[in-house]
């Protein structure tokens, strides 16, 4: 979205929370070939994952920035907060972006958990490391939109 807005010189969100994005709709990426069937969330690229990603593309290309943002352009966009867990099956995503992020300039915070799958942070709410992002996440947001 922020892409897009740029590419229309609209204003961009002051601060963004991006919880562990499916940002290349390729099989791309270390984690989704060491992190299938680890992932309790996802499991496993192919199959149900894969047939999701069919529908969402359509008739575009994979690589097309459209569905996969990694391949467009990271300039401008407002600080940023990543999460993502080391059982993530979108681990890989997750830190490629954080980088592109980084090269473009951009404020990123990556905050990776131990033993998390996809979204685990929102599934296990209340776990220690739920708490730890969602207090993380406050001051995150508390420090870039409260003035």
């Amino acid at each position: 979205m922020v892409q897009e807005l740029n590419e229309h010189s609209s204003p961009v969100p002051a601060a963004l929370y991006v919880g562990t994005p499916g940002v290349d709709m390729t099989m791309t990426g270390d984690s989704r070939y060491i992190n299938e069937g680890l992932d309790h969330i996802l499991g496993s690229w192919r199959g149900m994952s894969s047939a999701m990603v069919d529908v969402y593309v359509g008739d575009l290309e994979l690589s097309d920035s459209m569905v996969s943002p990694i391949n467009g352009s990271f300039d401008n966009f407002p600080p940023t907060y990543l999460i993502t867990g080391t059982r993530d099956l979108l681990l890989s995503d997750t830190v490629r972006t954080h980088r592109e992020l980084k090269r473009a300039g951009a404020e990123a915070e990556l905050n990776v958990y131990e033993g998390q799958s996809h979204a685990d942070y929102a599934v296990a709410f209340g776990s220690p490391e739920s708490e730890e992002h969602y207090q993380a996440l406050s001051d995150f947001f508390y420090g870039h939109l409260v003035k």
